[in-house]
């Protein structure tokens, strides 16, 4: 084998540098630097969860857009368009789903998002009771929502289920804040409204003594008809302890607020946004136990394996003890290993042979080239032509370097050249 010289280890770590750049930017790339988010409308939930995950991630030296919308289905909307340049989407769970959408992925559900059914109690005499479930709200004047809101989405299929209609009821279209104030003034018999019960909105819904929240008595029913729904118990005292709302054990049901994300957002992204979640979502709430969220419970869409890994085992040893763009970095370098160690062992073992055969080329070229002297003085050419042809290959053969191992092959080599020599100056 030939020696290594400085500029053979030189061409050498060039063709190695070259290949790990080829491999990392294209095999393995590094997290995007910026990111967009659409969230919802500036007073809803989802927007001021949007800037923290701005302000967080700006921690890490990526810029977040936060983008505000009219809420989930326009959120679903632009996450499935290909030219929005949506990254990640907050959305009420149930808006989509895995079979209609599969380019998506569901990331994590981080707080439940009641459905709150308030309602005038001067509408429901007749009853002689509490209405305590949604077929009770038949032939009455309902607000469900806007058109797109998540609240919308969900009233329209929990009103189909229990087979209320715009013949049977009549249905308005507001928003939560509007919503409230048509049903104190009586121009509404009920409302239904999705909102986290910390919400101040919601605060002052159960606050307000002149109206009542219903108890959703059949909230067991629903699961095994809208999956990604999950009943709620609400204990005594449980949403206000001073005033003791509800004064008495009430049920409703709950969908889920999720991250979703296209496939082909980078793990390393995922884990940062995991451990953000962990950080902000993983305290008790009103209805949600310590640890209870994030979660992967209640998703519309199928659960990203990145994020699974997280949710089952926590953050990875390089995430959970260096430094995120330091365990970025090295978990490339671990990933580009595997490959890297594939493709050089081979080439480690065919480099001997390769320069094995290049010195058995040199050496079977000038034999070649010796043969040829012998038949030229064979046919009696001219000798001192001869001459300096074998002089020629004399210093081809003083110039050949070769390890220590095959010095015999090169005084073997000088010593038949050695010999044409001394038959060329003797003659025949």
């Amino acid at each position: 084998m030939s020696q290594l010289t400085p500029k053979k280890i030189i061409i050498f770590l060039i063709f190695i540098s070259g290949l790990v750049f080829l491999i990392l930017n294209f095999l393995i790339p590094a997290p995007p630097k910026k990111l967009v988010m659409v969230t919802g409308s500036q007073s809803g939930a989802y927007y001021p969860i949007g800037l923290m995950f701005k302000s967080e991630l700006a921690r890490y030296g990526i810029e977040l857009n936060v983008i505000e919308t009219n809420g989930s289905d326009e959120n679903l909307s632009l996450i499935r368009n290909k030219d929005s340049g949506v990254d990640l989407a907050l959305m009420q769970s149930g808006t989509g789903s895995a079979e209609k959408y599969p380019e998506l992925e569901s990331l994590e559900s981080l707080f439940y998002e009641p459905l709150w059914i308030v309602f005038n109690p001067s509408s429901f005499k007749e009853l002689g009771r509490e209405p305590h479930s949604v077929t009770d709200l038949k032939n009455k004047i309902i607000s469900i929502g806007t058109a797109g809101s998540g609240s919308y989405q969900l009233n329209q299929a929990v009103l189909k289920i229990n087979e209320l209609n715009p013949i049977n009821s009549t249905f308005i279209e507001l928003n939560s804040e509007d919503s409230y104030a048509a049903l104190k003034e009586g121009r509404v018999d009920a409302m239904m409204v999705v909102l986290a019960p910390e919400a101040e909105l919601a605060q002052r819904i159960f606050n307000d003594s002149s109206i009542q929240l219903m108890s959703i008595e059949q909230a067991y029913g629903y699961p095994g008809r809208l999956s990604f729904i999950k009943p709620i118990t609400l204990k005594p005292g449980v949403l206000n302890i001073v005033k003791n709302v509800p004064h008495k054990q009430k049920m409703t049901i709950a969908p889920v607020a999720e991250l979703v994300a296209k496939k082909d957002l980078n793990p390393a992204t995922i884990y940062l946004l995991m451990s953000i979640s962990k950080k902000y979502f993983s305290k008790p709430g009103m209805i949600s136990a310590e640890n209870e969220f994030p979660a992967n419970a209640g998703l519309s869409f199928n659960l990203n394996e990145d994020a699974d890994n997280y949710l089952k085992s926590g953050p990875s040893f390089l995430f959970q003890y260096l430094p995120f763009w330091v365990a970025v970095w090295v978990e490339r370098m671990l990933k580009l290993s595997l490959p890297l160690i594939a493709l050089l062992i081979p080439l480690f073992n065919l480099i001997p042979s390769l320069t094995d055969y290049r010195k058995k080329l040199k050496f079977a070229n000038i034999y070649r080239d010796l043969k040829m002297i012998e038949q030229g003085m064979r046919d009696h050419q001219d000798r001192e032509k001869l001459s300096k042809q074998l002089g020629d290959i004399d210093q081809r053969a003083r110039d050949l370097k070769v390890s220590d191992f095959h010095t015999k092959d090169i005084y073997d080599l000088r010593m038949h050249i050695e010999s044409v020599k001394n038959r060329l100056m003797t003659g025949p």
